[in-house]
């Protein structure tokens, strides 16, 4: 799973951590940060990039304040059983949209 942005090219991957990149070399910037138990299927950046929703496998959708790169206590939402698909903010509000599909 990938998303822009000024910060970097942000990576989810298969381990369940959430790295920025630099686009241009593709070497990691930062430490990465342990989001998920299981494989990233989707991430989105809010458009003030301020914020990163992700979903996964382990069928939860995480909020990353990407100033600080720190979860709050309150950024984990379980909304269904199974595995989250793709997700996406909405612009005009603060709304995260997480969608299921089975395959």
């Amino acid at each position: 799973a990938l998303a822009f942005s000024r910060k970097g090219l942000f990576v989810g991957s298969s381990d369940g951590f959430i790295r920025v990149r630099n686009p241009y070399t593709g070497n990691q910037t930062g430490e990465a940060v342990c989001a998920h138990n299981s494989t990233i299927r989707g991430i989105a950046v809010s458009p003030d990039q301020s914020h990163l929703a992700s979903a996964s496998d382990d069928g939860t959708v995480r909020i990353l304040d990407t100033l600080r790169m720190k979860f709050s206590s309150e950024s984990t939402l379980r909304a269904h059983s199974g595995n989250s698909g793709y997700v996406g903010i909405i612009f005009t509000s603060p709304i995260i949209v997480d969608t299921h599909i089975p395959l």
